[in-house]
Formats: structure tokens, sequence, C-alpha cells
């Protein structure tokens, strides 16, 4: 009896470091996964985020240049419907336009290379608010996760000649 329990003793067997090994792979292999799914669900949330504020970005960009504005061109109703190109006079007298190409935004500045903004955008709105007693415009950026409605005021402002915006 007591050979036995000394055979026992002496180390483990192949078929336990096998066994060992088997259940050691699982386990690895399941953390792994794990971690993995939680990379592309973080990668995925993150798109989403860039995503939205590059939307807010573009709406800034836009609202700041209507701000300098000397003439806006957008005159369709927003009662009657949008627009998709948002075109206007910059101080120096170069015509701007911002335009939805594919999923691409652009702005481009008296005729040149249209430079892109932002994408994916899926709309882009424009229209003038009627009876505001300012000439008063709102657009609309939007893509697939978030969209943005931005109304902007022009006042004529004695002695400028141009038309700025608040």
């Amino acid at each position: 009896m007591r050979g036995a329990w000394l055979r026992r003793q002496e180390g483990i067997s192949l078929l336990e470091v096998l066994v060992a090994s088997a259940l050691m792979a699982t386990i690895s292999l399941a953390v792994t996964l794990a971690y993995s799914s939680m990379r592309v669900a973080q990668a995925k949330d993150g798109t989403s985020f860039d995503g939205t504020g590059a939307i807010r970005n573009a709406a800034q960009l836009i609202a700041n240049d209507l701000r300098q504005a000397a003439q806006v061109n957008t005159a369709t109703d927003c009662a009657l419907g949008n627009e998709n190109t948002l075109s206007f006079t910059d101080p120096d007298g170069n015509a701007v336009t911002y335009q939805l190409s594919g999923t691409n935004l652009t702005r481009s500045i008296s005729g040149g290379t249209a430079e892109t903004v932002t994408y994916p955008v899926s709309t882009l709105t424009v229209c003038m608010v009627a009876g505001a007693g300012f000439p008063t415009y709102r657009f609309t950026v939007a893509n697939a996760d978030y969209t943005l409605t931005m109304t902007v005021v022009a006042r004529l402002m004695p002695n400028s000649g141009g038309v700025t915006m608040e």
C-alpha cells in the first residue's frame, strides 16, 4: 500500500498535462474574444462620437461663415421647402458655396476646388424663415447618428452696407 502512495506523489501524468493545457487554452481564448469584442464596441462608439463632433464642427463653420456674410443668396421660404446648397458672398466679395456631394459636405470659394468639410453627411438643407422681422436662415446638417439644426439671424448693420449674422 505504501508503494502505491509513493507512485502517485512522484509527478503528474501526461494526460493531466494535456487536460490542464486544453483548459488553459479555452480560458485564454474566451478572454481574448471578450477583450476583442469590447475593443470593437469601443471603436464603434468612438466613431459615432467622432461623427457627432464632425457634424457639430461643420455646423459651427457654416454658422461662422454666415455671421460674416455680406449677402446670402438662399431665398427659398422654409414653408415651401429647402435647398440643398447654401451660397453667400463673404465680406471680400468671394462667392462661398456649401453643398452635399455624395456623402461629403463640401465648401468652395469663388468656384474654386471644393474642399470636404466633413463626411459622412446624409442631409444638408437650407431655407429662409419668412416673417421673422430680419432675414433669418435655418440649416440642418445630419448623418446617420446625429442631426443638428441651426438658425442664424441676419441684420443689416448701419454704415456697413452689408449684412452681418448673429
